[in-house]
């Protein structure tokens, strides 16, 4: 039963992620060179994998720089684990973590996908435009068998981070 689970899982993943390219997986998602930078820190609370689209605010995982922040059982383990000196958070102390540097005002696309080794199949995603000099947050979880996403400012904490779920892919 345990591995007919994990299959059914496994294809899931794999459907969802089929149209896209499967190559993010096993790539670290790119940090800019150069320029006007942010600082972002993506928490996960759940059996899942985390990958973000630099530059995009729509689902194009073959866009330049686009790959893992968080990884799974398989493929790249992005920046997992990495600390930058951003302020301290009480999820950051209670979950898996990964601290990146973005490029500033420009769009980015974050993105949790569950995976074979979890006990729920679903995706969430989110995307915002992260301000100069900034520090951020993006949870990922699961609240009542469903994905969810949250952007924070780490700071401003008092001020409200517009945030969008993209769930169309930029090809038409």
């Amino acid at each position: 039963m345990r591995i007919t689970q994990l299959m059914a899982a496994f294809m899931t993943t794999l459907t969802v992620v089929g149209c896209s390219s499967l190559g993010t997986q096993f790539t670290t998602v790119a940090e800019p060179d150069s320029g006007d930078k942010a600082r972002v820190r993506v928490v996960r609370a759940a059996t899942a994998f985390v990958r973000a689209i630099p530059g995009q605010d729509c689902l194009d995982w073959s866009a330049p720089g686009a790959g893992t922040v968080i990884g799974g059982m398989v493929g790249a383990s992005g920046y997992k684990d990495r600390k930058i000196d951003m302020p301290v958070s009480a999820l950051s102390k209670q979950h898996t973590s990964a601290e990146m540097y973005v490029a500033a005002n420009k769009p980015i696309v974050f993105a949790m996908l569950t995976g074979p080794d979890s006990r729920l199949s679903c995706s969430v995603s989110a995307t915002f435009v992260p301000e100069k000099n900034k520090d951020y947050e993006v949870f990922f979880g699961m609240d009542r068998k469903v994905c969810v996403a949250n952007v924070v400012s780490l700071s401003e904490p008092n001020t409200k981070v517009e945030f969008s779920h993209p769930e169309d892919s930029c090809k038409k």
